[in-house]
């Protein structure tokens, strides 16, 4: 750009370059070059490489999870919906806007498969048969993930821990129930209020 622009002065590397074909040709060079493309080009962290995918001959199942990258087999998901809200005061403010599924409210999902039609997703309640859905590859970006756990039965351990009858503040007031009912006890082995009052 610089050399079409006659500004081959004010490169930063400071080279000067008399035709196209020299600059083609030194390119080619510094593309072939190891060293050149570690100081043209930072290194990607492992963190951020990925896994180069051969895209021919990918499943649509391996592509649904490609174009949606949020979605890994086993992972604990969200349904969510778009909605259009509507505020009459604020007609300015109307919006698109998510919110919880209207079938699954917020009920958590497992994606525990994928094929080349559908993905299942899988709700496990404690007192209820189990949820199997089927969502077409288009809805999938309709679920997010959650922190949130699959309900589960609390380990008695736990249970007996949680008890009532085993806090302390439970049982503060359970005394205090006990000492209200031995007063009002000690109340009734007195005699009547007037006999009382004669004897004084």
């Amino acid at each position: 750009m610089l050399f079409i622009c006659q500004k081959q002065k004010h490169s930063k590397e400071g080279k000067s370059w008399a035709s196209m074909p020299e600059i083609l040709e030194q390119f080619t060079t510094d593309c072939r070059s190891p060293e050149a493309n570690k100081v043209s080009a930072p290194a990607v962290p492992e963190t951020e490489a990925s896994e180069v995918q051969d895209l021919l001959t990918a499943t649509p199942a391996t592509m649904a999870l490609l174009q949606n990258r949020h979605l890994k087999i086993g992972q604990l998901y969200l349904a969510i919906m778009l909605i259009f809200f509507n505020d009459p005061a604020k007609p300015v403010a109307n919006k698109l806007v998510y919110c919880n599924h209207k079938d699954h409210d917020q009920k958590v999902f497992m994606l525990t498969s994928m094929d080349d039609v559908e993905a299942t997703m899988v709700h496990k309640p404690i007192l209820a048969p189990e949820v199997t859905i089927k969502v077409p590859h288009a809805d999938l970006k309709l679920w997010k993930a959650t922190k949130s756990k699959m309900p589960k039965m609390c380990d008695s351990k736990y249970v007996e821990v949680a008890l009532p009858q085993k806090h302390h503040m439970i049982l503060m007031e359970f005394q205090k129930v006990k000492v209200a009912m031995a007063y009002r006890q000690s109340w009734n082995w007195l005699p009547p209020w007037p006999a009382f009052s004669n004897k004084a």
